[in-house]
């Protein structure tokens, strides 16, 4: 790998590609960071790219993001694609807020004796 060190720009690397990041650690050739876009960076491991930032600030895990988080999987397998998980006494909840107006939040609720349920809270 070729790393160009200068006094204005700091360490530069090539941009790489999922099989072959520009960043790797000691352990592996295929997994690190590489460069796939201008102004996008993306992880991969296995020679797959699993999550790309874009020009955008848009993050997607297993695509190429189209808006703000993007999550994809193409599998024939059940369980959850997002996992939000409470090891404490509080609650654990999913919610969306339109600023100064009202939130609606789904989970499950300690209060609630750990029962499914969903709320809308009004500002």
């Amino acid at each position: 790998m070729a790393v160009k060190i200068d006094g204005t720009t700091g360490f530069r690397f090539p941009d790489g590609t999922a099989a072959a990041p520009a960043e790797t650690g000691t352990t592996s050739s295929t997994a690190g960071i590489f460069y796939p876009a201008a102004n996008s960076v993306a992880i991969s491991t296995s020679s797959t790219e699993r999550l790309r930032v874009d020009s955008s600030g848009n993050v997607g895990i297993g695509t190429t993001p189209s808006n703000l988080l993007h999550v994809y999987r193409n599998n024939t397998g059940g369980g959850a694609q997002v996992q939000i998980e409470q090891a404490g006494s509080g609650d654990a909840v999913l919610g969306f807020l339109k600023t100064g107006a009202f939130a609606w939040l789904t989970g499950l609720y300690n209060s609630d004796k750990d029962r499914k349920s969903t709320r809308l809270n009004s500002s």
